[in-house]
């Protein structure tokens, strides 16, 4: 397995949740008029799924109804 240079990934972000996660892993996607959305867990994608257009626009992440344990908003402040 060859090692991943940090300092040249691509990033991606989840529109859900706003977590970043590095372009060519598995990731989950969902398509939505048009445009491949990018998912780290099936549990962003679902919310996505109920509400598309909520979260179709870039810069939209719903990180305070995003409960997984990597939203910031699910530790306590």
């Amino acid at each position: 397995m060859d090692a991943i240079d940090t300092d040249t990934e691509l990033l991606t972000t989840d529109p859900v949740c706003g977590r970043e996660m590095t372009v060519g892993r598995e990731l989950l996607d969902s398509e939505y008029d048009g445009k491949v959305y990018p998912f780290c867990s099936e549990h962003c994608r679902m919310l996505f799924a109920l509400h598309p257009e909520k979260y179709a626009m870039e810069s939209t992440a719903d990180t305070e109804g995003c409960v997984h344990p990597h939203s910031r908003f699910s530790q306590a402040r």
